[in-house]
Formats: C-alpha cells, sequence, structure tokens
C-alpha cells in the first residue's frame, strides 16, 4: 500500500487510518478467511475517517514552519494517496470486474485527493502523475461540453487561425496513466473557461476574439503554436500602418496589454517552457529595438517623419472611443471625410481629440474600435445623431 513510503520516515502519515481500513477490507476482497467487510460499509467507514482527517490535516499542515516543510509535508501526502488509490482501484477491478460495489470505495478516497487540490494546489508536485481515477473522474464531467465547445468556436469565432488553436486545446488526448497531474489541470481548466467565456459572448460583443486571446495568455497556454499565432497577428496589425512611428506605438500597446494581463495561478500548459507573457514580451522588445534602430541609422528621415504639432489646441469631444471610431468610420464610409488613409486619419485624432469619458484617445484603441463595431456602440450613436438631426429640424 502507499502508506509504506512513510514508515521509518520523519514525516507523520496522516492516511494510517485509512489504510488500515482498506487492508483490512482488501483480505475479505481476495477471499482471505476472517471476518468480512461489506463494501458499503467500508465506504461508510472512510467517509467517517475522510471527513475527520480533513479537520486533522489542516491543523497538522500549519504546525510545518517554512514554505519549505509545508510543500514536503503536502507532497509527501500527494505521493502516498496517489499511489494508495491506484493500488485499490486495480485491485477490485481485478476481483470485482467493472460492476464492482467497491467503486464507491474508490470514489470515496479520490474525493479525499480532490481536497488536496482544491486546498493545497500551489504546494502540489505538478509534475508527478495523478490518481488514474481522479483524471478520469475529471475528465468525464467535461466528455459532454466538448461538442458543444467546438459548435461554440465555429459559430462565433471568426478568426480561423485562433478557432483552429481553440479546438486543437480542448482535443488534446491525455493519456491518462502518463499524464502530469499539471497537465491534467491545464486541460480541464482551459475546457472550463472557454465554456465560461461563450456563456457570456453577449457582454464582449466584438471584443470575443480579444478576450479569447487574453484568457489564454490568463492560462498560460505556452505552446509553439498559440506563439505563433500570437506574434503572426501582432505582425498582421503592423502591416496596416504606414510607418515605423506607427508601428512602434503599435507594439508599445501591445507590450503594455501583455504586461497588465495576470496569470491566473494553475498548472501552465508546459511547465519545461517559458510563460507565454515572457516569450511574446521578448519578441515585441526584439521588434522595437528593430525599429530604434533604424531610427539611429537613418536620423534625416526620422526627422521628416515628424509632424508639426498644432500647439496644445485639442478637440474635446462627449464620446467614449468605441462611439468616436464609429463616428468617424460613418462619415469616412458615406463620403463625408474624404480622408481615405484610415492610419493617417486615426493617428490625427489620437493626438488632438480628447473624450471627456476616456480622457486622451490612444491610437491602437482607436484603431481597434474602428474595425471592431460593437451593437451597443451603434445604438448610443445612432441615438446621438438622431438628437442633431432633431436640433436641425427645430432650428
Amino acid at each position: 500500500m502507499a502508506g509504506e513510503i512513510g514508515k521509518g520516515g520523519k514525516l507523520d502519515y496522516e492516511f494510517k487510518n485509512l489504510e488500515d481500513l482498506i487492508q483490512k477490507a482488501t483480505g475479505s476482497a481476495r477471499g482471505n478467511r476472517g471476518k468480512s467487510t461489506s463494501p458499503r460499509n467500508l465506504t461508510l467507514a472512510i467517509s467517517k475517517e475522510r471527513d475527520q482527517l480533513e479537520e486533522r490535516f489542516d491543523l497538522k499542515f500549519l504546525v510545518q514552519v517554512t514554505e519549505k516543510e509545508r510543500t514536503r509535508f503536502i507532497q509527501f501526502h500527494q505521493f502516498s494517496l496517489t499511489r494508495l488509490i491506484n493500488s485499490c482501484s486495480d485491485l477490485f477491478k481485478r476481483v470485482n470486474i467493472k460492476t464492482s460495489p467497491w467503486e464507491g470505495v474508490v470514489e470515496s478516497i479520490t474525493s479525499l485527493f480532490q481536497f488536496l487540490t482544491r486546498r493545497y494546489f500551489r504546494y502540489l508536485d505538478l509534475s508527478y502523475s495523478p490518481p488514474v481515477r481522479f483524471v478520469e473522474s475529471m475528465l468525464a464531467q467535461q466528455s459532454d461540453k466538448k461538442g458543444e465547445l467546438e459548435r461554440l468556436l465555429d459559430e462565433l469565432v471568426n478568426d480561423d487561425e485562433l478557432r483552429e488553436v481553440c479546438k486543437n486545446l480542448i482535443n488534446i488526448h491525455l493519456e491518462v496513466s502518463q499524464t502530469t497531474l499539471g497537465k491534467a489541470f491545464f486541460i480541464i481548466e482551459a475546457r472550463r473557461r472557454l465554456a465560461k467565456l461563450f456563456s457570456r459572448q453577449h457582454s464582449f460583443g466584438t471584443d470575443l476574439i480579444n478576450e479569447i486571446r487574453n484568457e489564454l495568455l490568463r492560462l498560460n497556454f505556452n505552446s509553439d503554436e498559440f506563439l505563433g499565432y500570437y506574434t503572426r497577428n501582432i505582425s498582421n496589425d503592423l502591416t496596416k500602418l504606414d510607418s515605423d512611428r506607427e508601428r512602434f506605438e503599435s507594439l508599445a500597446w501591445h507590450f503594455k496589454n501583455i504586461s497588465q494581463i495576470q496569470n491566473n495561478g494553475s498548472a501552465p500548459f508546459d511547465k519545461q517552457r517559458r510563460p507565454i507573457k515572457q516569450s511574446v514580451s521578448e519578441w515585441i522588445i526584439e521588434e522595437m529595438n528593430f525599429i530604434e534602430a533604424k531610427f539611429r541609422l537613418n536620423p534625416i528621415a526620422n526627422a521628416r517623419s515628424s509632424e508639426p504639432a498644432l500647439g496644445d489646441f485639442k478637440l474635446t469631444l462627449d464620446l467614449s472611443v468605441a462611439q468616436l471610431a464609429l463616428l468617424i468610420k460613418s462619415f469616412v464610409e458615406t463620403g463625408v471625410i474624404q480622408n481615405k488613409n484610415i492610419s493617417e486619419l486615426i493617428r490625427f485624432l489620437s493626438r488632438f481629440a480628447v473624450t471627456k469619458k476616456s480622457g486622451s484617445v490612444s491610437q491602437e484603441s482607436l484603431r481597434i474600435k474602428y474595425y471592431n463595431v460593437e451593437t451597443g456602440t451603434k445604438d448610443s450613436i445612432r441615438n446621438m445623431l438622431h438628437t442633431a438631426i432633431g436640433y436641425i429640424n427645430n432650428n
């Protein structure tokens, strides 16, 4: 049994009573002589012991003074409980096949492992294999959700490459007996968070794609596929800009956005690789350094690209950035504004317009809102134009 690891060690083995209960029962399960223990009675006894153990375990954890001692204490019991669950599961399968009444016993012990993951997740060894039954149970709870997630991706995500990245993520096959605890938790958490995003997709409007990207950053989905997609997406944005100054400002905006996204604290996709935020940030810095080097090598061209200032004058608007972007877009599309270079128009507005709601106008934010119009913004601009038409009709 698993607890034998701890015999003779310095750590107290908190699962000793639990293991003794199981050892007595497995004797009857193997057909040994002696008083028989029914699966039902054993399950009840384990449940009672488990409830007491959870309270006792918290106290024993707090006795550990340093973080190193606490980590050692939790991981010792993680390894022991994993082996205990796997041993029981294998034994009961051999003795009673699939219809085993002992399944309830295994489930009861497995719930104790769930207690460890809920309460002490940051102390666990994520590179260690979890109990097979634990992973099977978690995946079974999500088995009917994968198809729904794929349907929602096809229906709501109009970015082909991002849709493929997400589908590959939710369909990653876990070899249950060989996976790590960290990888299992990542896949399950990723599916849960994507499902939650889609359940709230109406609140994001056209920003759903950006929110999916940010969620994958928060999850620390540090795969080559997602890193390549993310950096290509930034590169595509840069090709729409006309000058190195604009590209530098856009990269600075992306860098700020990446830096402000907080990790959710769960397991990364690949513990051996650098965090996705670090990889993307380093890529952005390399691009910014390249542009800066071009400025230094050709200062005359750089000076020519500088635009004359218009003093301190700012056009103050009672609009949000999204409303300003839609208003300008409607004027461009209907021919009221004749300027065809959208990048120059956006750059001009970001420098010489301010909004009451957000103050200074970010060039990158205005550009994103220009190309991604939200339904709510349409309604507010429509109402504003109706008010203006009413004024014209009455004066």
